[in-house]
């Protein structure tokens, strides 16, 4: 269903609503079962053994799933956690009456009682105090490397698989920060480029800087679900599977626009997510064009297994035969709802507008226009220069340890030497131009950052810069020394 969308730009919302089939609550806290009774897992608990693995929500109750299935937070966290809900618990049961009111309060919640006096940590503003909001699980769940809950539902695909088993995993990829390459390797990120965290700057080189970076971890996504197909075909599971690859929003990486905001100009980024669906016993992919919403998903997924839903949902069976012709589409925000059409023409002009950027579509493919048929090629075949100024780098090689996951893949420094402005520089790693990048002006410094395809990681030798003047055939690479 390449033209899905979901249907609130937050997952506090646009989980649970993905899960029960009708739009949820407008609350900041994380959701849990409490708060979310009528779930695909309590539509299915009777009939199915459920393995959850939710990242920074609690939408699966205890009578529903295995224990254990749920990420939990470090030993360490979970006593602190547990000694502060007993101390307020405790005051609340001795203290005089009059000294209660000082006290968090104990009934909006089954424990967290005393994060609620607490702001969450890096919450926007849109987003008030909870018992624990989804950006402190979110922060929790990147110290601990987001990479840990995708191997714990991959080792749940055990031998045997049972016909009433029913998998869900809610992972925080590949949602930023973008630091994991396609083959499961991380890199840091020396230089912030500048710009604010919710709005992106108005430098259309810095921002597709971070689109590559998106969609490398991306790849990583991609080549995690290939492996979940892998598994069960060899378990034997995945013909009578039924199989449903989503997200729960999307993300707008453009310049001058606000990343997770809905508004108008970003319906084709925010509003836009991938929905697959693999039928049981089904042969052959499809395509469908149908304007297909998240709160589809459910009553899609109920049908398939042949379960009545016994709540209202706003969705529908994206199988039925009469589906409904849908004219528009609405997601919900903090701003606001934000009303669209339905032939996708959004997410389509997104699309060529990233396109134009990246050679052969490829994400290392990467350059700043008009200089894409630089990548590849040797530096001694173009007219080189005197030396036109200095690049001092923040990494030296070795860029990859074999003792270690974390290899240097985005390289960056400033240069001296040249005129302060944007300039384009190429990176070449054994004669060969490996990147091209631009620089940009922050604080007095002309600055660069380049993403290192693969090959170029593994090299030993050091990366030489060059800087490239004039364009098209007339172009010369002068060294930068250093």
């Amino acid at each position: 269903f390449r033209n899905a969308v979901g249907v609130h730009e937050r997952t506090e919302q646009a989980l649970p609503a993905m899960l029960s089939g009708r739009l949820a609550a407008d609350d900041q806290r994380a959701p849990s079962a409490a708060d979310y009774p009528d779930t695909l897992f309590s539509l299915v608990e009777d009939g199915y053994r459920v393995e959850a693995v939710e990242s920074v929500t609690a939408l699966c109750p205890t009578t529903a799933c295995v224990d254990g299935s749920r990420q939990r937070p470090p030993p360490a966290d979970w006593w602190r956690a547990l000694a502060n809900d007993l101390a307020v618990v405790a005051g609340h049961v001795l203290l005089p009456i009059d000294l209660v009111g000082g006290l968090p309060p104990i009934d909006q919640g089954w424990s967290g009682f005393l994060a609620s006096e607490a702001p969450p940590e890096e919450a926007s503003p849109q987003e008030a105090p909870a018992e624990e909001s989804v950006n402190r699980r979110f922060n929790r769940a990147v110290d601990n490397d987001r990479r840990r809950a995708l191997a714990d539902f991959e080792l749940r695909l055990d031998d045997p698989l049972a016909a009433d088993q029913l998998f869900f995993g809610h992972f925080l990829l590949p949602h930023s920060p973008w630091t994991i390459l396609p083959d499961g390797r991380r890199y840091s990120v020396a230089r912030v480029p500048p710009g604010d965290w919710s709005v992106w700057t108005d430098d259309a080189w810095v921002v597709e800087q971070a689109y590559q970076s998106h969609l490398l971890q991306v790849q990583y996504v991609d080549r995690f679900v290939g492996d979940v197909i892998e598994r069960l075909e060899e378990l034997g599971s995945y013909h009578d599977a039924l199989v449903v690859v989503t997200a729960d929003h999307g993300v707008a990486i453009r310049p001058g626009t606000d990343r997770r905001v809905i508004t108008a100009d970003n319906v084709g980024e925010v509003a836009a997510v991938p929905l697959f669906v693999k039928r049981p016993g089904q042969l052959h992919g499809q395509i469908s064009d149908y304007r297909a919403e998240t709160t589809d998903i459910l009553p899609t997924v109920a049908a398939l297994l042949g379960v009545e839903v016994p709540w209202p949902v706003t969705g529908v069976d994206l199988f039925a035969p009469d589906l409904p012709d849908r004219a528009t589409s609405t997601m919900l925000g903090s701003a606001g709802p934000v009303t669209f059409g339905v032939d996708g023409a959004e997410k389509l002009a997104i699309a060529r507008y990233h396109d134009r950027w990246f050679a052969a579509g490829d994400p290392y493919g990467l350059a700043p226009p008009g200089h894409h048929d630089l990548l590849g090629v040797e530096v001694a075949t173009l007219a080189n220069g005197a030396a036109a100024g200095e690049v001092s780098l923040d990494q030296r090689p070795p860029f990859a340890d074999p003792d270690t996951d974390v290899v240097t893949a985005l390289i960056s420094g400033t240069v001296t030497g040249i005129a302060s402005g944007e300039h384009v520089v190429a990176v070449a790693v054994d004669g060969r131009i490996v990147a091209v990048t631009r620089t940009w002006v922050d604080g007095g410094l002309t600055q660069f950052q380049a993403m290192l395809p693969p090959d170029a990681i593994e090299a030993a030798s050091m990366p030489r810069f060059y800087l490239v003047n004039g364009a098209g055939p007339e172009r010369t690479l002068a060294p930068l020394d250093g």
